[in-house]
């Protein structure tokens, strides 16, 4: 009953770790495994076999197969103890649950580690999508991974796919893609670059001023894997620096201009003071020679036609640094203009045509005759030596409504536009900046002062208007002058005049005459005695104040407006009529500059050196009867 028992039960041990061995495809040691489940078999067998032998003796097939168990067991037992120390090694399963909890933690802590990346790339495209700076992501041949919204929105694009996937040289001006090819390079190798300038091209063909700043993104290994770059907007500063530029040149113009100004004008005063004694003793002498000397009276006139064209030259040395008295008056421009055409039709020559249009409702313009008809003069000259040869000069007329200027200058409001255009070769950039300044031309020498533009500026500005010029390579040449519109219409001032310049030179009257120069004095005194007034000299304010508190009586002050001592003539003038309120007082100076910024006496006149014995005269008589031309600046 008991090798029943054991046979059995070798018999089952087998068949159970067969089907364990099958379902575990994994078991360790399968082979010392297999050998146990046969030896186990085996024994079994044996079991049955002692059983058999009670009644049948089958001792040999016993003998086989204990030998054959002794086979089995034999080599299970040398193939199990090289393995027992693997076997030892096996984890208990005291080890494998504390494995599986260290197995648990990892698994949590990579799944936390999991959850952060996430969370942080999640973080980072979320800044890097909201980045108050455009920003952009490149692959290391410059194309576009990723952009920011800030991008989209300077660079006016509406969804991400339109930018995705394209080189950033599509968005860039012709100069900037030469640009980024040179640094490109030289930014993989380097990492980085800082505020480099490019010029950008918007959806919708703007073109942006920027600055990039770039750095090399490298992966764990050091490689580069692409690029991140910020874009800064420099536009508005470009163009703020452009007119802080325009705005210093523009005031070392003026200040270039000031200076000049201030030198001419002190030499046109003085050179006046000049030519009034010249021209005064010249009409003495032209006087005296009557028809006894044909001959000096000849030489006189051509003496006096000379000192006359040195006066006008003085005139435009005072034009230009906006030192000359002017004569504004409502004028009709057509008619100056048309009034002008024969000598305008001479001056061009036969072989340039001149035409004259107008828009007919040009209007008046305020502004000084002789003046503008100099300007326009000197207009159809540059036009015609620009020219030089066959062409033609075409002079407009019309009105324009002006907004003032970054500098408020000319300001808002309508103007009368002259225009002389020419189809000559036309100005390069360079020159053209420079032609208002005074004493610039590209005449060759003897041929040009550079006086004609500075004159026609200086004009312009002092009538509260401005000069523009038009031109280019191959294009001609447009000047314009803006003169203020007015609606005033002519008022009967000449009529007055003419009345005045009728009356008798003098009824012994007596002039205080005040005059620094003694030539300058000596002749105006001489003059004035011959005019038939009684006349009192002096150098200085202080000398002239000192012979009207001696004199009787005084009827009118003749005085020089720039001199040396204690006062100049306009505080002579109110000394005097501190005194004698109705006095009449006469201004004579070469140019109006001292009397800038300064308040003037109710009737107080002007008279501009040099002055002729006429102008003298008739300026004397306007003030004695009481007509008063206000000083003009």
């Amino acid at each position: 009953m008991s090798n029943v028992a054991i046979g059995v039960a070798y018999f089952t041990i087998p068949l159970a770790l067969t089907v364990f061995a099958r379902r575990r495809r994994d078991l360790a040691f399968k082979p010392v495994f297999w050998l146990f489940a046969a030896f186990i078999l085996l024994c079994g067998t044996g079991h049955w076999l002692d059983l058999l032998t009670l009644w049948v003796p089958a001792y040999g097939l016993e003998g086989i197969v204990k030998a054959g168990t002794a086979v089995v067991s034999v080599a299970t037992a040398i193939a199990l103890w090289p393995l027992l120390p693997k076997a030892l090694a096996l984890p208990s399963q005291t080890q494998l649950r504390e494995a599986n909890r260290a197995l648990e933690l990892l698994a949590e802590e990579r799944r936390l580690s999991t959850e952060a990346l996430r969370e942080s790339e999640a973080q980072y495209r979320t800044l890097f999508a909201q980045a108050p700076l455009p920003l952009h992501s490149l692959d290391l041949d410059g194309r576009i991974l990723s952009v920011s919204d800030r991008w989209l929105e300077f660079m006016g694009f509406g969804r991400r796919e339109e930018v995705l996937g394209r080189h950033l040289t599509e968005f860039m001006a012709e100069e900037a893609k030469q640009t980024f090819s040179t640094c490109w390079p030289r930014f993989v190798l380097q990492g980085g670059f800082d505020d480099l300038e490019f010029q950008l091209i918007k959806c919708s063909g703007e073109v942006a001023d920027v600055l990039i700043s770039a750095r090399l993104i490298r992966d764990e290994a050091g490689a580069p894997v692409r690029t991140m770059g910020a874009i800064v907007d420099v536009t508005e500063r470009r163009r703020a620096e452009t007119a802080l530029r325009a705005s210093e040149e523009r005031l070392r113009q003026a200040q270039k201009m000031e200076a000049v100004g201030q030198l001419t004008g002190g030499i046109a005063h003085d050179f006046n003071n000049v030519l009034t004694a010249v021209m005064g003793n010249l009409s003495f002498i032209r006087k005296r020679a009557g028809e006894d000397r044909p001959d000096l009276v000849r030489l006189a006139d051509n003496a006096l036609d000379a000192a006359g064209k040195a006066a006008g030259l003085t005139a435009q040395l005072l034009s230009f640094s906006r030192r000359q008295r002017l004569d504004p008056k409502p004028l009709d421009p057509v008619e100056v203009v048309e009034g002008m055409r024969t000598l305008l039709q001479r001056t061009a020559g036969d072989r340039i045509g001149l035409s004259v249009e107008d828009d007919g409702d040009v209007g008046f313009c305020l502004a000084d005759r002789n003046q503008l008809e100099s300007a326009v003069l000197n207009l159809a000259i540059n036009a015609r030596d620009a020219i030089a040869g066959a062409g033609h000069i075409v002079i407009s007329l019309g009105t324009e409504h002006v907004a003032a200027g970054p500098d408020g200058w000319p300001p808002s409001g309508d103007y009368v536009r002259i225009t002389v255009r020419d189809d000559g070769p036309g100005m390069p950039e360079e020159i053209r900046h420079r032609a208002f300044e005074p004493f610039f031309t590209t005449k060759p020498p003897g041929q040009g002062t550079g006086l004609g533009l500075a004159q026609i500026h200086g004009f312009a500005h002092q009538s509260g208007g401005t000069v523009t010029i038009d031109s280019a390579p191959g294009k001609g040449t447009e000047v314009a002058i803006l003169l203020p519109r007015t609606e005033a219409a002519l008022d009967d001032r000449d009529q007055v005049r003419a009345l005045v310049l009728e009356a008798p030179a003098g009824q012994g009257e007596t002039v205080l005459l005040v005059e620094d120069d003694p030539s300058v004095r000596g002749v105006m005194a001489t003059t004035l005695i011959e005019l038939g007034y009684q006349v009192l000299e002096a150098e200085d304010a202080d000398a002239a104040l000192a012979a009207f508190k001696a004199a009787a009586g005084v009827d009118a002050v003749v005085t020089d407006l720039t001199m040396p001592g204690s006062m100049d003539g306009l505080e002579l003038a109110e000394a005097v009529r501190a005194r004698s309120p109705k006095l009449p007082v006469i201004l004579v100076t070469g140019h109006l500059d001292p009397l800038r910024e300064r308040q003037l006496l109710d009737g107080v006149t002007f008279l501009q050196k040099p002055c002729t014995r006429f102008q003298l005269a008739a300026a004397l008589q306007r003030a004695l009867v009481g007509v008063a031309e206000p000083v003009q600046m």
